[in-house]
């Protein structure tokens, strides 16, 4: 039909004299339509071959959601859905805190909703908690380091963002202090009985690079203030294993475990730390086993049975993965 119409304005147009103003204008609209239509109609395609592949994406029982730290967008929404409770395997609670500490804001105002609404939030960190994430790739080395620092340092001096200070200066202080006196704390943070607690304010404060082991320092006070946060604000079980030999293999968020709605979204931290998002069941099923196997060896003490039950778990996971 648009075919036609633009042959007849064309055959009109040189029927017409040339250079007569009706026929420059019907050549121009001529023009104008065919322009109009010759763009239209592609993209109007595109958008349904989009919307299709959109939809067929989001009917797989596995998909990828991204990498470190655009994955915490996908995270946090997972947490919001959340009926029931939330089940993290991780080697820290806070999260993309140094790679993208807005992300991390949102992601951890999530969950203090959840379990101020009553679902049950059970963290298991795997080893002594991590600085920085095995999944973060913006760690010292990477190019983009000294930019992701400043945005860190930023973040918490009225540079976040609600643009004010973050409570988490205020207790800064506070939980050095307590280093000194609290036995548990040492054991889970050694790092911070080799470091001065006065240049660790200090480097906080004026925003001058003091050293990796400073700024390691720094970002466990604040894991150790998220930790309490969660604890607190949201009644939440965080159980640290600093004395597991190793690292997790993986880390996963699984929702509402054991019914028939839940999701899990699940990395292999390294350098890319892809992330995939699943609602296959016999997945999740291993996941959760998984989480139970090594909740119980912090629970218990780990055993060489507990050791081969975990090996067999993660070769369950391997296979199913494998056949994705």
């Amino acid at each position: 039909m648009v075919q036609s119409f633009l042959a007849w304005t064309r055959e009109l147009a040189s029927a017409l004299l040339p250079w007569s103003p009706l026929g420059i204008l019907l050549a121009f609209i001529s023009l104008g339509i065919s322009i109009l239509f010759g763009a239209w109609l592609p993209t109007r395609r595109g958008h349904k071959q989009a919307r299709k592949l959109a939809d067929i994406t989001n009917a797989l029982s596995t998909r990828f959601v991204g990498e470190f730290a655009e994955d915490l967008h996908a995270i946090t929404a997972l947490v919001k859905r959340a009926k029931t409770r939330i089940d993290v395997l991780g080697d820290c609670v806070d999260y993309g805190s140094f790679g993208a500490p807005e992300l991390q804001h949102d992601y951890m105002k999530a969950i203090l909703e959840a379990g101020q609404c009553g679902k049950k939030i059970t963290y298991l960190v795997w080893g002594p908690p991590a600085p920085i994430s095995l999944a973060n790739k913006f760690g010292p080395g990477h190019p983009e380091f000294k930019q992701r620092l400043q945005r860190f340092l930023a973040y918490f001096h009225g540079a976040g963002a609600d643009r004010n200070p973050h409570p988490f200066e205020k207790d800064l202080e506070r939980i050095l202090q307590e280093v000194a006196t609290d036995r548990s704390l040492r054991e889970r943070y050694p790092i911070l009985t080799t470091i001065n607690p006065t240049h660790v304010i200090k480097y906080f404060r004026n925003r001058r690079w003091a050293g990796e082991k400073i700024f390691k320092g720094l970002l466990l006070c604040f894991h150790e203030w998220v930790v309490r946060r969660f604890e607190i604000g949201a009644n939440a079980d965080i159980f640290i294993h600093s004395a597991a030999e190793g690292k997790t293999e993986l880390f996963f968020w699984i929702i509402d475990a054991g019914s028939s709605e839940s999701e899990a979204i699940f990395l292999l931290p390294s350098d890319r730390a892809l992330a995939f998002i699943t609602r296959d069941p016999k997945l999740i099923e291993t996941f959760w086993g998984i989480f139970n196997t090594k909740l119980d060896v912090y629970r218990k003490g780990k055993t060489e049975e507990d050791s081969q039950s975990l090996r067999t778990k993660w070769k369950a996971l391997m296979s199913i993965l494998w056949r994705k």
